[in-house]
């Protein structure tokens, strides 16, 4: 498939979502070349990127499921899925992660290597310091292995339920389930509670965050059942979604209680999700450079995270910093570089192994 049939099947408002998530990330990454004064001042203004991505991921997903499954519910489409969905993730990500591996050896720490090829660092436990932002591709594996099955499952046991009853409970019951789950573990967790303990034990485990996604399933089935409904004041539920995801972020950046070790994750991505009516209906302006910028970061999105913390900012800025140090050339340097080794990681190796995909069956389109 060629670059430019890719970016003509693409939703210019998800990209717009896609990119500021991804400069949302970076932006949060960038800041600890700062000295501490200024970190501190900047740190109030990094919004939760990742989150967006997930409800974004839900909701793109959710789609293909659901119009997979209107087809036809059988294991030979599950597994059409699973292709699908593995060559576009996974080449990439082993490729860096045997990358950082390699450059790991030399290190006095040990690492359980294996759980990252399983997607099992973070199933239960704390994210070990190795690879950190592979924590949410962990989330993001294992929501496709679960979700997708448990349906398919759910449909030969209740055969006389529709495929909309199926995804209306299933959707809503991993919502609450995960809200609980996180309940318990507030409740019940020993430990100091403080922000290395949310973002340890709450925030960067596959155990309590797959509801994030199941919200952009969720919206996806409003939007596919009940069109209506979902484009309905889509402009004042981006107006009211802005709002909520900047108040739940104040009130992450301020304070450490209830809130933020359970219902932040649901309130938030009740934010992003409301943001998505608009935007999907804002077309593309093709010959704005603006506009060609945000679709160019969007569909390098998925390298630009696997590579600008370890990577970039951990090995190879570390390497020059023996050299010549000093914040903002830092900074410079991690975005220059970032989006260079992602470009080029992008055009030369991230398409072709997509396309892989192709050989093995012609799979429909799903990169929007």
């Amino acid at each position: 498939m060629s670059l430019k049939k890719i970016e003509k099947n693409r939703i210019f408002g998800l990209d717009i979502m896609r990119t500021f998530a991804i400069l949302a990330v970076m932006f949060g990454h960038s800041i600890f070349f700062l000295p501490t004064s200024i970190k501190d001042q900047f740190h109030a203004f990094v919004i939760d990127g990742v989150n967006i991505f997930f409800v974004l991921s839900g909701f793109l997903i959710g789609g293909i499921l659901i119009r997979d499954f209107e087809k036809k519910k059988t294991i030979k489409v599950l597994f059409n899925f699973w292709i699908r969905r593995w060559f576009r993730t996974l080449p990439n990500y082993f490729l860096i992660l045997i990358v950082l591996i390699l450059f790991s050896s030399n290190t006095s720490k040990e690492y359980s290597y294996f759980s990252y090829f399983t997607f099992t660092e973070n199933f239960f436990y704390p994210m070990p310091d190795f690879f950190p932002e592979a924590w949410s591709l962990s989330i993001e594996e294992w929501f496709y292995i679960i979700v997708p099955s448990s349906i398919l499952l759910l449909s030969y046991i209740f055969k006389k339920s529709s495929l909309k009853s199926l995804f209306l409970y299933y959707s809503l019951s991993i919502i609450f389930i995960f809200l609980i789950i996180r309940l318990e573990r507030y409740l019940h967790l020993e430990i100091p509670k403080g922000f290395r303990t949310w973002d340890l034990y709450f925030n960067r485990q596959v155990i309590t965050r797959l509801d994030s996604l199941m919200f952009g399933v969720f919206a996806v089935f409003i939007k596919h059942y009940y069109p209506k409904v979902f484009f309905y004041k889509k402009k004042l539920l981006f107006a009211l979604g802005l709002f909520i995801i900047v108040f739940s972020q104040y009130w992450i950046h301020n304070t450490h209680n209830f809130f933020i070790y359970t219902i932040y994750f649901s309130i938030n991505s009740v934010g992003v999700v409301l943001l998505i009516p608009f935007l999907y209906k804002l077309k593309s302006c093709a010959n704005n450079s603006i506009c060609k910028f945000i679709s160019y970061i969007s569909l390098i999105s998925y390298s630009l995270y696997l590579v600008n913390l370890s990577l970039v900012s951990g090995i190879i800025i570390s390497y020059i910093n023996q050299y010549y140090s000093s914040p903002y050339f830092n900074i410079f340097l991690f975005w220059g570089i970032s989006i260079l080794i992602s470009s080029v990681l992008y055009k030369y190796f991230e398409i072709p192994t997509t396309n892989l995909r192709d050989k093995i069956k012609a799979f429909k389109n799903d990169y929007r």
